[in-house]
């Protein structure tokens, strides 16, 4: 502005022009975070409820369990929590960066889904007889029978292939943006298993390898969920290749060490009470790591809502 010159006036005009633009501003702004608020809160209602089914139903647990039956459902879900997580490896992670942005190709999905599905496979046949070794290993000094310990390694393959194949299918869901049938399957096993508790107590019949079954329903039962409603989905068969299983076991590759260390180091405490404790220490140990899943409330957020948004 020279020097003696009146200072410029806004005009009503500009100032309209003003106030349009932040309007705007405001209105691309509220467009941009609302949905992502609304999928934070969602996701944070849906698994706040999950973890409190779960905590619920295992706080139970310790209060009706006897200390020498508490032990054995702790020893069961120690080994099939590490099963489970061995026999992914991240491989159910892998699959999202590989669509990127193609969610509507949806053959394209199927044939990796139909790749991941055969390394699982393969996982499995690796670690089945491996658990079935050294599972009465590490009970060996419980003193159980031999039928409890055969029912265990039973109750522990079973559950870890249905875990398997929720892990796989589960993934099309995310992918495909059905969180909605996601959080749905995790809310409504959790309130089932809280329901067969019940039902259980009232007719006295509740003890270790019922609260281990019921662990075991609610597995499965998410796992037939994922399955049918990510056939629905695709509705396409996928073929497995060579191409797509290297792709999946470079992504996954890297991160092994720390999947293993995870799989193993979360539940240490419990395998060596197991082999050299006794058995009211075990169960002491097991009811503690309950209070731990408190703290897993945002475990599952990279998963579900940050990995499908930057892929």
């Amino acid at each position: 502005m020279r020097t003696g010159e009146a200072p410029r006036k806004v005009t009503g005009a500009g100032q309209g022009g003003r106030s349009i633009r932040s309007t705007g501003n405001i209105q691309t702004a509220k467009a941009f975070f609302l949905p992502k608020l609304h999928r934070i809160a969602e996701f944070l209602l849906s698994q706040g409820v999950t973890i409190a089914c779960n905590l619920l139903f295992g706080l139970l647990c310790v209060r009706l369990l006897p200390i020498g039956e508490y032990a054995k459902f702790v020893v069961v879900f120690a080994i099939q929590g590490s099963l489970m997580v061995l026999l992914d490896v991240g491989i159910s992670g892998a699959f999202i960066p590989l669509i990127g942005d193609r969610i509507e190709d949806r053959q394209l999905i199927a044939d990796y889904l139909a790749s991941l599905r055969q390394i699982a496979h393969w996982l499995y046949a690796i670690a089945a007889p491996l658990t079935v070794v050294a599972y009465p290993l590490l009970v060996r000094n419980r003193h159980w029978s031999w039928q409890t310990v055969a029912a265990m390694i039973v109750i522990v393959l079973v559950s870890a292939w249905f875990a398997r194949v929720g892990a796989s299918y589960g993934s099309v869901l995310i992918v495909r943006r059905d969180r909605y049938r996601w959080y749905q399957a995790q809310i409504i096993s959790g309130l089932g298993a809280l329901a067969l508790l019940g039902i259980f107590v009232a007719f006295h019949s509740f003890g270790a390898f019922t609260a281990i079954l019921i662990g075991v329903a609610k597995i499965i039962a998410v796992a037939i969920v994922y399955y049918l409603r990510a056939h629905q989905l695709l509705g396409v068969k996928g073929t497995p290749s060579k191409e797509k299983r290297t792709a999946i076991i470079q992504l996954t590759l890297p991160a092994v060490p720390s999947v293993v260390y995870y799989a193993l180091g979360g539940q240490i405490s419990v395998f060596l009470i197991t082999i050299f404790g006794r058995t009211a220490a075990v169960a002491s140990v097991g009811a503690l790591s309950r209070l731990g899943q408190i703290f897993s409330l945002l475990t599952p957020i990279n998963g579900i809502l940050v990995e499908p948004y930057f892929a």
